[in-house]
């Protein structure tokens, strides 16, 4: 019966010893990494990183207007986000060779997940840039004949995002007569429209190769509004979705 008894004492205090260690030595948590960790920008740091915003909206819209609506930036292929890096860069310095190393650097400005896609890129079944040895060369142009216009109604700051909102159409103009000036232009809601020539909003035939603020004021209700969503990765921001409202 002691024999038992020392048995269960020692169990017991087993036990109540494991648990003391338990809550002395709880179990560690993982600290977030410090690229992890939102960094609040600065008064000073306000205007620039502002402008930066604006600037890969701008970039978004001229080298990824196929994309658009881009549900998350993520989903992208690695192929479209090279294809962007490397229009960035052809845009920037109009050198036609482009070397790996240099779209990686760019890469890390703009995407927080990218692998590079290290193959030849194609548009319309053409060559755009040719992939050998590390290096990306510029075969030939670009050939959209769609451009987008905006006008940017609100932008919002806080620590962990940043939103712009814009009012977007899709515009194409064919200069038709190259003495008189003479332009076609045409307006639509959506790019595949613009590609495609269907649903046009405006189509007119003059020497102005814009819409008027009246014309616009027409059409107004009828485009997409569409939200830019930014996120703060230590205290640079980087696109993560373009939605329509």
């Amino acid at each position: 019966m002691k024999k038992k008894l020392i048995i269960i004492i020692v169990i017991i205090i087993s036990l109540l010893l494991i648990i003391v260690g338990i809550a002395i030595n709880p179990t560690k948590k993982e600290k977030p990494k410090e690229e992890d960790i939102p960094k609040e920008i600065t008064t000073e740091e306000y205007d620039n990183v502002r402008n930066s915003i604006f600037d890969e909206i701008s970039n978004v819209e001229s080298y990824l207007i196929e994309e658009i609506p881009i549900i998350d930036i993520d989903s992208l292929s690695n192929e479209k986000k090279t294809k962007y890096i490397l229009d960035l860069i052809y845009s920037q310095k109009h050198e036609k060779k482009i070397k790996k190393e240099a779209v990686i650097k760019e890469s890390k400005k703009h995407f927080i997940n990218v692998e590079l896609y290290e193959k030849s890129i194609k548009e319309n079944d053409k060559i755009l840039y040719n992939y050998n040895s590390g290096v990306y060369e510029r075969k030939t142009s670009s050939t959209s004949t769609c451009k987008l216009n905006k006008t940017i109604e609100d932008d919002q700051y806080n620590k962990d995002t940043w939103t712009v909102k814009e009012r977007i159409y899709f515009i194409k103009i064919d200069l038709k007569d190259i003495e008189k000036l003479n332009y076609v232009v045409e307006v639509y809601k959506s790019y595949e429209d613009c590609i495609n020539s269907n649903n046009k909003l405006i189509k007119k035939d003059n020497n102005i190769a814009t819409i008027t603020t009246e014309e616009y004021d027409s059409i107004k209700e009828k485009l997409s509004v569409y939200n830019y969503s930014f996120i703060n990765k230590n205290g640079r921001f980087y696109l993560k979705s373009t939605k329509s409202e």
